[in-house]
């Protein structure tokens, strides 16, 4: 935003105005390869830029969290260990490549605690033996989310024939001491010049595409969680374990959309029913003329992979859907027994019949997910997310920030939408528009996500024997959904991150079925 400084003297010079969100997706700070600035006369020999610059977004532009760091510090005279631990320590940083030469782990001993990938660089054996030692490996075991190490050696400093047996020596060390005593990251060694990364020509940073299980950083807790799934259906574990599951823990989500192609949907059961005609009768709900739905399950399906899915299917495209049928899917939905609705397609007029069709989906227990805009919209009302009782979704990039198409002031929750790869097949080819974006991608990672939540859930209550919790469960489906999205808001603001719920700092307690089962039986929801 550029606006005119309230100084009223006779030229107003314009300032530039910068916000940020309060944790940035990547930050790219490249330094000069020559010293520091001089001070009276003397040149500066201790580097502090990426100090200040980190400084000022940490003082200035309360950014507390860089999903990823990179730093291209200079080669000759690089930032002290001592400045680079200072700089580190204000920020959640968990993709670190500080390109400084030889630094040790002291300045990530108390920094970086959620640290899941690490890039360093070596110009000598001491380096790479001190890195390869058990007392390095200890302190990155340390940190438990670390899952990729990777060490470059330089051959500017080393030379290339060195470097290879350095190299493969590093290796053989680090695979001795994994023998010995296992460790979660991996740790690769590359042989490579330190010159070869300041010639790349991508010097402007790239989003790369993430799925919907990166974009909600649950990985770790859907292995968990699936694991778990498995084991339920085990008699010795269920004789073991003795859980009371008085509602099956695998939720039923409504796909109302332009139908599925199940080969390439990974869930527990998928069933559906048709309400568009063609020429020769029936328009099957498994054949897709448009990959749209099937893109939608798959991203369900993804943060969910023991949901049953139902697909409804209304249209042939977006552009087909009609009210009438949009209210005959509510009903089969209702009739089914869908726990969650996920729909994407939003109209800009209000429609009484279809106003009647919500409220009875709610009355059901049903909870109902909907889109706040069209794809290429911009719409103040759409409906039916405008309903009562409906959760009204828009779409933000990965870090938080509201989309082109999105109006954040009409929605109760953001949800990542912006370039998420969702593969699937589509009339025999593969791969075809696996990166979408908008409002409809983020309605179907929010009913993924509500789907976790429920099943989690009826997990929790398994240990009960009570009537009272379950009842609640089957009555108040919605505000259970509800408590869990507004713990997984983190300020004032509606972006929702699922990562804060399913805390991967209680990673140690998943794994073995009957330990995520116990965690999840002390979980509030």
């Amino acid at each position: 935003m550029i606006s005119t400084s309230s100084n009223n003297t006779a030229s107003k010079a314009a300032e530039l105005k910068v916000e940020f969100e309060s944790t940035l997706r990547y930050v790219d700070i490249p330094i000069p390869d020559f010293p520091g600035g001089q001070v009276g006369g003397v040149t500066d020999t201790e580097r502090s830029e990426v100090k200040v610059i980190l400084e000022w977004l940490r003082s200035k532009k309360q950014v507390s969290g860089i999903y990823e760091l990179r730093v291209r510090d200079s080669l000759f005279l690089p930032h002290s260990e001592e400045v680079i631990s200072h700089c580190l320590a204000s920020f959640n940083v968990e993709m670190l490549d500080w390109m400084r030469v030889d630094m040790s782990a002291q300045p990530l001993l108390k920094t970086c605690r959620n640290l899941r990938k690490l890039t360093l660089y070596a110009s000598n054996w001491a380096t790479l033996s001190y890195w390869t030692s058990e007392e390095a490996i200890d302190i990155l075991s340390g940190f438990s989310e670390l899952k990729e190490v990777t060490m470059f050696i330089l051959t500017d400093l080393i030379g290339s024939a060195f470097g290879s047996a350095y190299a493969k020596e590093a290796k053989a060390r680090v695979d001795a001491l994994e023998n010995s005593k296992p460790f979660k990251f991996s740790m690769a060694f590359s042989v490579r010049s330190w010159f070869s990364f300041l010639r790349r020509k991508e010097e402007a940073p790239v989003l790369k595409m993430t799925t919907a299980v990166e974009v909600t950083q649950l990985e770790s807790f859907i292995q968990a969680y699936s694991v778990l799934q498995k084991e339920l259906k085990n008699e010795e574990f269920i004789e073991d374990v003795n859980p009371i599951l008085k509602e099956e823990p695998c939720i039923r989500v409504a796909i109302i959309d332009t139908g599925v192609d199940p080969d390439c949907i990974k869930c527990s059961e998928i069933s559906g029913a048709s309400f568009v005609a063609s020429k020769s009768g029936e328009s099957p709900w498994w054949f897709s003329y448009h990959p749209h739905g099937t893109q939608m399950a798959k991203v369900i399906s993804e943060l969910n992979p023991h949901c049953k899915l139902l697909v409804a299917k209304v249209g042939d495209s977006a552009m087909d859907i009609t009210i009438e049928r949009l209210i005959q899917a509510l009903k089969w939905a209702i009739d089914s027994k869908a726990d969650i609705i996920s729909l994407s397609a939003a109209f800009f007029k209000a429609d009484t019949k279809l106003e009647l069709a919500v409220q009875a989906t709610i009355a059901a227990g049903i909870v109902m997910i909907a889109s706040t805009a069209g794809e290429g919209h911009k719409q103040q009302e759409a409906y039916p997310a405008n309903y009562p009782g409906v959760f009204k979704i828009a779409a933000t990039d990965s870090g938080g920030k509201e989309t082109a198409e999105s109006v954040a002031s009409q929605a109760d929750y953001m949800f990542p939408g912006d370039r998420i790869v969702a593969p699937t097949t589509f009339l025999g080819t593969t791969n075809v528009a696996s990166e979408i974006s908008g409002t409809s991608v983020a309605t179907a990672i929010a009913s993924g996500v509500a789907s976790l939540v429920l099943a989690c859930h009826r997990l929790c209550l398994s240990n009960q024997d009570q009537e009272a919790p379950w009842v609640e469960h089957v009555k108040l489906k919605h505000t259970i959904v509800k408590r869990a999205f507004d713990s997984m808001v983190d300020n004032e603001g509606k972006f929702v991150k699922p990562w804060l719920f399913f805390n991967e700092a209680d990673q140690h307690n998943w794994g073995e079925a009957s330990r995520t089962l116990e965690w999840l039986g002390n979980k509030v929801f």
